[in-house]
C-alpha cells in the first residue's frame, strides 16, 4: 500500500465513523451536550483544512455551536468534499505546502501529508473524550474502531 493510499483509507475511516458518532452522541444529548461539541469541533477542523488545502482559507471558528441536524449537514457536507479532494488527490499533492496564518499571528507551511496525518490523530484524541464523557453520561461508548472499518470494507 503506498502513503497516498493509506493516507486516503484512513481519511475514509473518519467518513465511515463519523455518522455512528453522532448516534452515539444523540443517545446522551439531553443529559450532556459536550460530545456534540466535540463532534461538531472535529468536524469544523476538518472543513477549515480542507478550505486552507483548497486555498479558500478565512477567518473560521474551530469551536461554534451547533445542533444536532446543524451537525449531522456539517457531516455530510464534509463528506462530500472529502469525496471531491480524494478524487484528485496524488502522491505529489502530498508533497505541496501551504501557507497558513495560525490565529495568534505565525505563518506556518505544513504539507498535505502532514495536515491529512493531522485530522486523523486530532479526530482520534477528541473521539477518545467523546467516548469518556458517553459513558459518564449513563450511554454506551461506540465499539466502532478502525479495525471494524476494514473487516467492513471485505
Amino acid at each position: 500500500m503506498t502513503e497516498k493510499q493509506l493516507l486516503e483509507k484512513m481519511i475514509r475511516f473518519e467518513l465511515w465513523i463519523e455518522p455512528r458518532q453522532l448516534d452515539v452522541v444523540q443517545s446522551v444529548l439531553e443529559r450532556d451536550s459536550r460530545p456534540l461539541d466535540l463532534l461538531t469541533h472535529i468536524l469544523v477542523s476538518q472543513a477549515i483544512w480542507l478550505n486552507r488545502m483548497e486555498g479558500r482559507a478565512g477567518e473560521e471558528d474551530c469551536f461554534p455551536e451547533a445542533g444536532l441536524e446543524q451537525c449531522r449537514l456539517l457531516a455530510k457536507i464534509v463528506e462530500e468534499r472529502w469525496g471531491a479532494f480524494l478524487k484528485k488527490l496524488t502522491a505529489k499533492k502530498l508533497e505541496e505546502r501551504i501557507t497558513v496564518k495560525r490565529p495568534d499571528g505565525a505563518v506556518i507551511q505544513p504539507q498535505v501529508r502532514d495536515i491529512l496525518l493531522q485530522l486523523v490523530t486530532h479526530s482520534a484524541h477528541h473521539r477518545g473524550q467523546m467516548n469518556l464523557l458517553v459513558k459518564e453520561a449513563g450511554g454506551e461508548p461506540s465499539k466502532d474502531g478502525y479495525i471494524r472499518y476494514t473487516l467492513s470494507e471485505q
